[in-house]
């Protein structure tokens, strides 16, 4: 009878494990399909079968996000206990989720701030797991992913070059998603931009004149001429296209289709600065 028993509490604790996960599944399907109310009925589900569990208020605060409710979601993942029994590695996924709030509340330096403790997280959590086990690595490791969240984050706090290094490392695994080229040739014309207004801020002189020649009567002041000032533009973004180009060819496995598109979008930017 004994044994009859166990055998049954283990079928019914597997049953409840295979309905769990499976709850959790639909719930981020529709998470991704952004049908909100189908969501939050998954959600009731998965917190009448598990409780408040870290995998459960992860999905929660999920779906608060999902509405534009920041401040509850950031409640919610604050909650959370900070151990999970899955592979997964909670301080990395809380930092990332944090910082991915702060990038929609426009909060772009404090969402810098949580994705690079999201990278050190995943770091740390690479070197913890067990060496020679794929399936343990590649749910623990998010290292692209990262990576891209952060590079995103940098660009809108105006650190063009550090997301640009970001982006051009997520690029090696996101090739072929247009998004991050796009994202790519932004952080290049920004950098440049930024140099620009740099020089602007320090020069003290005037744009208008060059230089001023003798003295006396025959002290003379020579002009910047149009030509001379489009020819300045031409260099900076002749500039830009070189820091550009040098990081891209170092890509491996970088599609032509994408860098004919890149090169035209450069093209038409230093045609519009000439």
């Amino acid at each position: 009878m004994s044994g009859k028993n166990s055998d049954s509490a283990d079928g019914a604790s597997s049953s409840e494990i295979h309905k769990l996960r499976i709850y959790q599944y639909k719930t981020r399907l529709y998470a991704q399909q952004k049908c909100l109310k189908a969501c939050k009925r998954e959600i009731k589900n998965v917190l009448s079968v598990s409780g408040t569990t870290a995998s459960s208020l992860f999905l929660k605060s999920e779906f608060e996000y999902l509405r534009n409710n920041y401040k509850k979601s950031c409640k919610l993942l604050n909650s959370a206990p900070k151990s999970c029994p899955s592979k997964e590695h909670i301080p990395t996924l809380y930092y990332n989720n944090f910082g991915c709030m702060h990038f929609k509340m426009q909060k772009y330096n404090l969402g810098v701030f949580y994705m690079s403790q999201a990278l050190d997280a995943n770091t740390k959590a690479v070197k913890a797991a067990p060496q020679g086990c794929n399936s343990t690595m590649y749910s623990i490791n998010h290292h692209y992913q990262i990576l891209y969240n952060y590079g995103i984050l940098l660009l809108h706090a105006g650190k063009h070059k550090a997301a640009f290094n970001c982006l051009s490392q997520a690029a090696t695994v996101y090739s072929r998603n247009p998004r991050i080229w796009l994202r790519i040739a932004e952080c290049a014309i920004g950098a440049v931009k930024q140099e620009e207004d740099n020089e602007a801020k320090e020069s003290c002189k005037s744009n208008t004149v060059r230089a001023i020649i003798g003295s006396g009567i025959y002290r003379k002041t020579i002009l910047n001429t149009n030509s001379q000032n489009r020819s300045k533009k031409k260099r900076s973004a002749t500039h830009m296209y070189t820091f550009f180009t040098k990081s891209i060819f170092l890509i491996n496995n970088l599609s032509y289709e994408y860098v004919y598109q890149i090169n035209l979008l450069l093209a038409q930017y230093i045609v519009s600065a000439g």
